[in-house]
Order: C-alpha cells, then structure tokens, then sequence
C-alpha cells in the first residue's frame, strides 16, 4: 500500500473534517429551522426546511462581516458544535425597526406533538424595555393563538408558554444579561409530563463565562399548535416587544437538547472519533479500494 505524502495526507485530513461537519449536521434531525443570517443567504434557512424569512417594511439590517471590536465582534466564529464559520448578523437596531417573520405552514407542528423545544440564538442588546423577545409563534390579542416566545423580560430571560392557545404562563429565570455584551442563549422546553422542566441556558462571550444553567418547573398539560406566523426578533405585532440590538445564529429543534447538542459545546471526544474513523474508513476506500 503507498503512503500518500504530505500533501496528500493533508488533504485526506480535510477531507475527514468536511466529512465530520456532515455527518455532525446529519446528526441532528430534530432541527426544524436555523437563520445563520450568512453574507449571500442573508435570510435563508440553513437547516435545509426551507424556510425563509420576510422583513416587515423596515426589517433588521446585515451586519457582514461580524465586527472587528464592540458589540458582535465575540459571537462564536467558528460555531463550536458545527464547526461552520459565522460571518454575518442581523442588526435590530435600539428602536422598533420591525422584525422578520414566516407563516406556518403546518412546520412547526412536530412541538405540539412532541411536547418538546428548544430554541437558540446569539444575542446583544442595546436598549432597556420591559421585554423584548428573540423567537416566538404567539399573536396577540387573539383566540386560540398563543404557543410560545422566548426573549427577555427586563434584563432575565424569559419564556411565554400557552397550552390552550389563549391564556398563558410566565416563566422568569434569573439569568442575567447585561446591555452591550454578547450572549449565547437558550431555553428548552419538556411538555410531556406535568411536573417536566423548563431549562435556560445563558453564556457570556465577551467575558469568557461559562455556560450558566436555570430548571423551572410547570404544570402545562402540553404546548398548544397555533397557525400563526412565527417571528424572529418579536412577539406578535406588538412594536414595543421587539427585540433591540444584534441576532444570530437561531436554530429551533422539535426536542430538548442536551447541552453537550447546543451550539456552544464542543462535540464530545467520544462522537468526534467515531466520525473521523468512519471518514477516514470512506477516504481508505476511495483511496486504497481501487488497485
């Protein structure tokens, strides 16, 4: 058997890698929809759903590339689970510029049969309001129209949470953000049993924190199914509930993840040597196979 050279080996090995962010995006069929918010794909899924976003008449601008100081600047590059590079972000500005939005068009409904979520984002905020919310799928005033928002009440996130579509349950952690400094964000949500959990996750990346953990407990008999938009950077068409400041990175799954699946973790050691084994397998087999 010839040993390739350095070159060769060098390209074997990225080879291996693009392989490993294959199978690592394979891995995760629970996710339903993801805004990278990426230069030429600006409002695109990249989940492959989809499910593309529309602006309202004065929708968030692109950030692109991310900047080089300030507010921005420490969201994760590349994304530590995917290994995808992050070079674009929407900017919401510090009043009610608008947000983005989608209808559903029957996507979402694996959460109310799952009775299960959890969304994610990077965020920044720049302005001081009651609330201002990051993804939601919850009109207001309405019948039979709520599900759920998550965002930030005052300065802790927050998560909205109907399981008859008209009333609603406020669930306040007491994870903090501070105006002006990057953040990764999450919440996911377990349904299936009346005393399951709400869980927040919160990680400050311009300080360098650690990922930061919050349970809450419910009594929802499920998540109810609307047929209302969902919207990025709002609840309902409430201007004062916008968000203000910076978005990236949203993803929405059908499941509660772990926290070694959120986007912040590292995959474990165990699962990368598995993927690069089995692509070192493939590259053996393209390389070696044919004699």
């Amino acid at each position: 058997m010839k040993i390739p050279n350095p070159t060769s080996l060098s390209r074997m090995i990225a080879s291996c890698a693009g392989s490993l962010l294959l199978l690592g995006t394979q891995a995760h069929p629970a996710i339903l929809a993801n805004w990278r918010f990426e230069d030429g794909s600006y409002l695109t899924d990249s989940s492959g759903g989809g499910h593309t976003l529309t602006g309202t008449t004065t929708p968030p601008t692109q950030v692109n590339p991310l900047p080089g100081s300030g507010n921005g600047s420490d969201f994760s590059n590349p994304i530590p689970q995917t290994g995808d590079g992050n070079t674009g972000l929407a900017n919401y500005g510090s009043s009610q510029n608008g947000h983005l939005y989608l209808s559903d068009d029957g996507w979402m409904d694996s959460i109310a049969a799952n009775n299960t979520f959890t969304v994610e984002a990077l965020v920044n905020r720049t302005t001081d309001k009651v609330a201002q919310y990051i993804l939601s799928q919850y009109e207001y005033p309405g019948t039979g129209t709520r599900s759920f928002a998550f965002g930030v009440g005052g300065s802790n996130l927050r998560m909205l949470l109907s399981d008859d579509g008209d009333t609603f349950t406020t669930f306040n952690s007491t994870l903090s953000l501070d105006k002006n400094v990057d953040y990764y964000v999450a919440a996911s949500v377990d349904a299936t049993d009346p005393t399951g959990s709400i869980t927040f996750y919160l990680q400050d990346l311009t300080n360098g924190g650690t990922l930061q953990s919050q349970q809450l407990s419910h009594s929802l008999s499920g998540i109810y199914n609307p047929s209302v938009n969902v919207r990025v950077g709002a609840n309902s068409t409430v201007t004062e509930s916008r968000w203000t400041g910076l978005l990236d990175e949203v993803r929405i799954s059908d499941t509660v993840l772990n926290s070694s699946e959120l986007l912040v973790a590292i995959p474990e050691p165990s699962t990368m040597i598995l993927v690069l084994g089995a692509g070192f397998a493939i590259l053996a087999t393209r390389k070696f196979g044919r004699r």
